[in-house]
């Protein structure tokens, strides 16, 4: 599974390419979005996470344009502060899959089997 981080701090970079490492993604790191959105469509990635307050009015077109490549991987924003009524309803409609405020709350979410899945389950057998 592939993770792309997409941040400028390197305290987020490092903190975040950890856990996600940790929970078996192999992690692609972009500091210029642009360059990101350049080559989402060929790495494909599972999550894409995004720090929201580095990137504040680029997320939301690195989204659209992700929806408009048809890709789906699951999205999650970083912002240290809380998002504003209007924001919040704007990562609604732009299918966000998660808006966190630190690394905790991140921890939380991908407890969340459909966002980080840590084990590969055997399939139960047809018989």
């Amino acid at each position: 599974m592939k993770a792309v981080i997409i941040a400028e701090s390197q305290n987020i970079i490092d903190e975040f390419s950890q856990y996600y490492k940790s929970n078996g993604f192999d992690v692609i790191v972009y500091r210029w979005l642009m360059k990101a959105m350049d080559n989402i469509e060929e790495i494909d990635p599972d999550l894409i996470f995004i720090n929201a307050e580095e990137y504040p009015r680029h997320w939301k077109i690195l989204c659209q344009y992700v929806a408009g490549i048809n890709k789906f991987p699951k999205i999650v924003l970083y912002s240290s502060r809380n998002f504003k009524d209007e924001e919040n309803e704007k990562a609604k409609l732009l299918n966000i899959d998660s808006v966190i405020n630190s690394s905790e709350d991140l921890q939380e979410v991908c407890t969340l089997e459909e966002l980080c899945p840590t084990t590969n389950e055997p399939e139960n057998e047809v018989e």
